[in-house]
């Protein structure tokens, strides 16, 4: 009885179809690991170059004196703001001393916000930039207006997402 089981369940190896299909299974397996080993190198080897690149090392010497501020932050950037930074240091030597400087403190002020604070920063930036100049002057008007106390109290005052956002993050709007 037990001998009809092991026939009708497993297959034969004496039948060239089941090894045929066993010699199949094995090299389809084998080479679907290898293509899955290779995309995967590749893949890495993309993501580290586009994550590294360019390096510090590989900036020419202005650029380095232009970005110096953003030494540490550099190997932590995404290449998209890698570019923008490069773009403001191709016009660096173009400014006055004094604009050189200021920038430069800017970048150092820029450096020191932790990841959150740079993207609440950014975020503030786009919805200042949606606002009409009218608007942004009513606004810093309204802010002027206010006394010492009520400057303060205003960061605390109210917390609200923006819409949209995929931040859990909770910040202050001006009214």
């Amino acid at each position: 009885m037990f001998e009809f089981i092991r026939i009708s369940i497993y297959p034969s190896f004496h039948q060239p179809r089941s090894w045929m299909a066993c010699i199949l299974v094995v090299f389809s397996c084998a080479l679907t690991c290898a293509n899955a080993a290779d995309a995967l190198d590749k893949a890495e080897k993309t993501l580290n170059s586009l994550d590294t690149s360019p390096r510090w090392s590989e900036l020419s010497e202005a650029q380095q004196k232009a970005l110096l501020p953003l030494q540490t932050l550099w190997p932590t950037l995404d290449v998209n703001r890698k570019r923008k930074w490069l773009a403001i240091a191709q016009n660096f030597s173009d400014m006055s001393e004094s604009s050189q400087i200021l920038a430069q403190e800017r970048m150092r002020e820029w450096a020191a916000l932790s990841p959150l604070q740079r993207s609440q920063a950014r975020l503030n930036f786009a919805q200042a930039k949606q606002l009409s100049p009218d608007e942004k002057l009513a606004k810093w008007e309204a802010y002027q207006a206010l006394n010492e106390e009520e400057k303060q109290k205003l960061p605390s005052s109210r917390f609200l997402l923006p819409r949209g956002s995929a931040c859990c993050q909770t910040y202050p709007l001006l009214n």
